[in-house]
């Protein structure tokens, strides 16, 4: 057999479908808008995660902030935490205001959880300092 093109194609096989399943060949049509909104739903996407795994971290980190007997160690962590809860907040929020985010649900849902994180995180402080009020009362 020889190693020449295929009678049934050419030896070319179709282009393989992009991730989010549009062709290559569609891809090659879509206007640069188009293009542009699908690169910000991907990165939307992506922060999103992120702020979910940051989230996700930050709530374990409290839970662990409870139960750390070292006063300093617990301070520190419950500072840290906070801080990335900080900046996570600014760089939802931030990135919202220049996408169509703003007054979604999605951004409401982020912004009660954040809420609550932070919430979360004072109430750990308060539990914190009340602690070491007791053990400096003995």
């Amino acid at each position: 057999m020889s190693e020449g093109p295929s009678i049934f194609g050419g030896g070319k096989e179709p282009p393989p479908p992009s991730p989010d399943g549009i062709s290559a060949k569609a891809n090659a049509n879509e206007s640069d808008e188009q293009k542009q909104q699908r690169t910000i739903k991907a990165e939307r996407q992506q922060a999103l995660a992120s702020y979910q795994k940051t989230a996700k971290y930050a709530r374990e980190g409290i839970n662990i902030v409870y139960k750390e007997e070292d006063q300093r160690v617990a301070s520190n962590e419950l500072a840290h935490i906070s801080s990335i809860v900080v900046s996570l907040k600014e760089q939802v929020l931030g990135s919202a205001k220049d996408e169509d985010l703003v007054g979604s649900e999605e951004l409401e849902s982020i912004e009660a959880n954040m809420e609550a994180l932070m919430s979360e995180a004072i109430e750990c402080d308060v539990h914190l300092m009340s602690k070491d009020t007791r053990e400096r009362a003995k």
